[in-house]
């Protein structure tokens, strides 16, 4: 990227030695902001992707108390405990401490190496705010433009501001199998023995889900066991157990988005603040210092809604970080949006 734009910059320098010395400072300017922006993409392509904090807005509620309440974790659980106390009881649980030997949690924070080992090839990505959203679609790419158009852009110092950020379309490498596509990056991931579990034991996708912070994937149900893992970044994960499907209002039966909810968590929970109370309440990660604007903590009252209700109903949340897997089970709602930028694989099995 830096380099194209000194290679469009000389023939412009080399016009202005011919017309004089009136142009030596606007030449001298030139070349000096172009070789700061070929040293800054540089740096920036060098730099942990997880490592930059932003702020990210989440649903009403979020990582605060009733009707919400956290994920349980546990440390490398067995499989006879992982079977009995998870996958037959359907309960969704955050694994770690099983994915410190995967060599993606080495190299995948860091652009360069994803652009060398698959730079060149074509990829699917989508465009917008998420696949329910007004003026969503998808574009074919290379991984290399991709990078460098959607990612490289929130890992330069000083970063874009917000409203900037807001204002440009989020492009979202999501649900794609890569690792077909890849062996290389195949290599650096190990599927987990979790997956021999089950009906069938049988992995029926691997996909990987790489975008910058503010990706979104709308409240959606799949009708397979499910372990997120995180290798790179954040993610803010809400959950709703399979018994409310009637209550999340999903689409019809038959349509395309059949397995979606009607529901838009940043705009639908039938939540108002009262006049005299400040809705928004700014969190920092104890972590990694990102601040979170979190539309909750606040004296409300109720409203009716398009879809009365949906504020009431439980849920579980979590921030998963670099290293955790999330066990999701077959039927329930889960909700998903990336609090920096954010690379995570998912096995469905059956």
């Amino acid at each position: 990227l830096g380099g194209s734009r000194m290679k469009q910059l000389a023939p412009r320098a080399e016009h202005g030695s011919r017309g004089g010395g009136g142009n030596t400072a606007t030449i001298t300017t030139a070349t000096a902001t172009a070789t700061a922006n070929a040293n800054a993409t540089a740096t920036a392509s060098n730099r942990n992707m997880g490592d930059v904090s932003v702020d990210v807005r989440l649903p009403l509620g979020s990582l605060g108390g009733s009707p919400g309440s956290r994920v349980p974790a546990v440390e490398r659980p067995g499989l006879e405990d992982f079977l009995m106390s998870y996958m037959v009881p359907e309960q969704p649980v955050v694994v770690t401490g099983a994915m410190e030997h995967w060599p993606a949690m080495t190299r995948w924070g860091n652009l360069s190496y994803l652009e060398h080992a698959a730079g060149c090839r074509t990829v699917p990505v989508e465009v917008g705010q998420h696949y329910l959203a007004d003026g969503w679609g998808q574009q074919l790419m290379t991984l290399r433009d991709f990078l460098h158009r959607y990612l490289l852009p929130g890992l330069q110092t000083p970063p874009q501001p917000q409203q900037e950020q807001q204002a440009q379309p989020r492009g979202y490498l999501a649900q794609h199998p890569l690792f077909d596509q890849i062996p290389s990056l195949q290599r650096d991931i190990v599927q987990p023995d979790y997956c021999s579990l089950g009906q069938e034991g049988e992995v029926r996708a691997v996909n990987a889900w790489l975008g910058p912070a503010g990706t979104t994937t709308p409240l959606h149900t799949d009708p397979l066991h499910n372990l997120l893992a995180q290798v790179v970044g954040r993610k803010y994960v809400r959950l709703y157990a399979p018994l409310l499907t009637d209550r999340l209002y999903p689409f019809p039966e038959g349509t395309v988005n059949s397995n979606s909810s009607q529901v838009d968590l940043d705009v639908d929970l039938d939540l108002v603040p009262d006049s005299d109370s400040n809705s928004k309440t700014r969190l920092a990660d104890q972590d990694s210092g990102a601040a979170v604007h979190v539309d909750g903590g606040c004296g409300c009252r109720r409203r009716g809604g398009r879809f009365p209700g949906v504020a009431d109903l439980p849920y579980l949340d979590v921030v998963l970080e670099p290293g955790h897997m999330l066990y999701i089970p077959p039927g329930w709602w889960h909700f998903v949006r990336a609090m920096s930028t954010s690379f995570s694989v998912s096995f469905w099995w059956r």
